[in-house]
């Protein structure tokens, strides 16, 4: 019978890192809880909250002084950069057996 089987500590994809500055953040865990928050943030910054942007930022990579340090079109940039490669991220092949592929039965 087919079958999946996922480990909740241990992610199938590689981590996505940010450099800023010569300091290293590696994005979090995206979970419900996370994606539910980001309407909020986006309907913030539409209405002319723009330290939303900063929240936002900091629900992919946790609160670190140096996000305060960005200038907006910076944070906007991260952001962008964040949300593409959650959609488009690889999984590792050596890590992934994909559901009904016939080199994994």
């Amino acid at each position: 019978m087919p079958r999946i089987s996922i480990d909740t500590k241990k992610s199938l994809y590689k981590p996505i890192e940010v450099e800023i500055d010569g300091k290293i953040l590696t994005v979090k865990r995206i979970t419900h809880d996370i994606i539910q928050k980001i309407p909020e943030f986006d309907e913030r910054v539409r209405n002319g909250d723009l330290l939303a942007a900063y929240d936002r930022l900091e629900l992919f990579l946790g609160k670190h002084r140096v996000i305060r340090t960005l200038d907006l079109g910076q944070v906007k940039d991260i952001t962008q950069f964040i949300i593409t490669n959650i959609v488009t991220q690889e999984r590792e092949e050596k890590n992934v057996s994909i559901p009904g592929d016939k080199a994994s039965q």
